[in-house]
């Protein structure tokens, strides 16, 4: 039940202009924060880790995940970020795939790479399955 909305055209409804989509990264990719202190991105690139999009007149939540279908874990064992070698998939699969979840684990991701916390991180993956 894996969405792949790398290509996707979304349609912006007339009536929620107001509404902004908004894309979550971490800090070193980062110069804005917001109310929470998630780390925003100003648009969709390779280093956005998480998507709150405002789709049929309802917010849906994306979170990022790998090749395994994992949850993406965008730090290495030492706590650093991973280097852009590390994104790179096979060449006939899109590089960045995300996967619609509940609004409680999109918020768990968010506090997982604001935190590094990897209990955080196994929660999550343990709910997605």
């Amino acid at each position: 039940m894996h969405e792949d909305l790398s290509n996707a055209i979304f349609a912006i409804n007339s009536k929620s202009k107001t509404e902004k989509n908004i894309f979550y990264t971490i800090k070193a990719h980062s110069k804005t924060v917001d109310d929470s202190g998630n780390s925003l991105s100003d648009h969709d690139s390779e280093y956005v880790y998480a998507k709150k999009l405002h789709l049929q007149n309802r917010w849906k939540f994306f979170v990022r995940i790998d090749e395994n279908n994992m949850l993406y874990n965008p730090y290495n064992i030492y706590g650093n970020v991973n280097s852009k070698k590390n994104l790179i998939n096979k060449s006939n699969e899109p590089k960045v795939k995300f996967k619609e979840t509940s609004h409680n684990l999109f918020e768990m991701y968010l506090t997982f790479l604001q935190t590094q916390n990897m209990s955080i991180y196994n929660n999550i993956n343990r709910e997605m399955v």
